[in-house]
C-alpha cells in the first residue's frame, strides 16, 4: 500500500464506528503495517480451522463467511460488505480460524498480518483492549441473535436476523436513510434456516408493512426498531393479503426472483 492510498483509506474506514473509536496512533499503525489484497469471485480468503492469518477489512466487494455444520453442509454466518472487519478473534487468541471467508465478487481487502498485530500489542499493550472490543462486540451481537431466535417462528427469526445484520452494517458504514444490505433471498434463507419460498413470503409481508425495501440482490431496512419487535398476530385476511403481496417478488425477472 502506498502513502497515496492512506488518506482515502483512513477516511473510508473512519466512517465505521469501531475504527473511528481507535486512538489516532493505532489507526495509523494499522494502516502503515497493512497491505491491500485483491481476490477474484469465488476465491477463498481464509479457511475454517486453519491457523490465523491476520485481520481483514472489506474495502470493495462482498465476502461470505461460512462454517461447516454437523450435516456436512455450510451455514452462512454473515455477509461482509465494505467497512466490515473479520479475523480479529482468531488473530488475538491464536486459535484456529472460525469461519471460511469466500469472495462473492471481485474484492479488495485491507490485510494486517497476525505477526504485525502481535508486534503492535508487544510495543503498546494498551492496544489489546480496543482490538479485542471488536471481537467482543461481534460475540455479543451473535449471542443476542442465538438467544432471541431460540424456538421462534420463522418470521420472528428472519426479523431478528435482518435487524442484527442491519445494525452491524450501520456501524460499519453509517449513513442517513434506510440501511442497505447486499444479501440475496436465498442467502438470507440460509442464514435463518428456512426455505427460500418461506423467506419470499416473509419478505413480502415485511415490505407490505413498510419495514423493508427490496431491490436486486439488496434489501434496505427502513425501520430497524420496528423490525426487531415481535411480529403482530395475523388474521386470515392478513394471511390472504400477504400471499397476494408475495407474488411481485417472484416476478421481478422473467417469473423468477433473481437473487
Amino acid at each position: 500500500m502506498t502513502e497515496r492510498d492512506m488518506p482515502a483509506l483512513q477516511r473510508f474506514l473512519g466512517s465505521g464506528k469501531w475504527f473511528r473509536s481507535l486512538p489516532p496512533a493505532l489507526q495509523n499503525a494499522i494502516l502503515t503495517r497493512s497491505t491491500l489484497q485483491f481476490f477474484s469471485k469465488g476465491q477463498v480468503v481464509t479457511l475454517e480451522d486453519s491457523p490465523p492469518k491476520g485481520v481483514y477489512a472489506v474495502i470493495r466487494g462482498r465476502v461470505h463467511l461460512v462454517r461447516e455444520i454437523a450435516t456436512g453442509d455450510e451455514a452462512l454466518v454473515n455477509v461482509g460488505e465494505p467497512g466490515y472487519w473479520f479475523g480479529v478473534f482468531s488473530t488475538l487468541t491464536g486459535q484456529a480460524t472460525l469461519v471460511t471467508a469466500v469472495a462473492q465478487s471481485p474484492a479488495r481487502l485491507l490485510f494486517l498480518p497476525k505477526s504485525h498485530v502481535d508486534q503492535l500489542i508487544a510495543e503498546e499493550p494498551r492496544y489489546f483492549a480496543p482490538l479485542a472490543k471488536l471481537a467482543l462486540d461481534r460475540y455479543a451481537a451473535m449471542l443476542r441473535v442465538v438467544s432471541e431466535c431460540r424456538d421462534l417462528a420463522p418470521e420472528r427469526r428472519a426479523r431478528v436476523r435482518l435487524a442484527a445484520i442491519s445494525r452491524m452494517r450501520a456501524q460499519d458504514m453509517p449513513g442517513a436513510g434506510p440501511v442497505p444490505i447486499s444479501v440475496s433471498q436465498g442467502d438470507l434463507a440460509r442464514m435463518v434456516g428456512i426455505s427460500r419460498q418461506t423467506m419470499n413470503q416473509i419478505l413480502a409481508r415485511l415490505r407490505r408493512d413498510g419495514l423493508i425495501r427490496i431491490g436486486f440482490r439488496r434489501i434496505s431496512v427502513v425501520d430497524v426498531n420496528r423490525l426487531a419487535e415481535p411480529a403482530p398476530r395475523r388474521t386470515s385476511r392478513d394471511r390472504q393479503s400477504s400471499a397476494q403481496a408475495s407474488r411481485p417478488i417472484s416476478r421481478l425477472r422473467g417469473g423468477r426472483a433473481n437473487w
